[in-house]
């Protein structure tokens, strides 16, 4: 059952990438559903759910689902590649 909840969090992610083409995790965790909302959420768990984006993005980049890149500032950007397969 985790394996599942897991895999529906890598798609979520995937699908939020494709419709902004490319973000930080902030920006990927402040698009994703959560069952307080993302405002909902606040404190240490913000950051809690940030790490949970982040680690789901390094599974996907593992699978060669998604890239990342630093921009000019300094900051990750993930966005999609073209073996997209979850």
């Amino acid at each position: 059952m985790i394996e599942e909840h897991h895999e529906e969090r890598l798609a979520e992610i995937i699908n939020v990438l494709d419709a902004g083409s490319s973000g930080t995790v902030w920006d990927v965790s402040s698009k994703m559903t959560w069952s307080r909302g993302w405002d909902g959420i606040v404190g240490p768990m913000k950051f809690a759910a940030i790490g949970e984006i982040a680690a789901h993005l390094q599974v996907l980049e593992a699978r060669d689902a998604v890239r990342k890149e630093i921009s000019q500032e300094g900051a990750l950007i993930y966005g999609t590649t073209q073996a997209t397969k979850v």
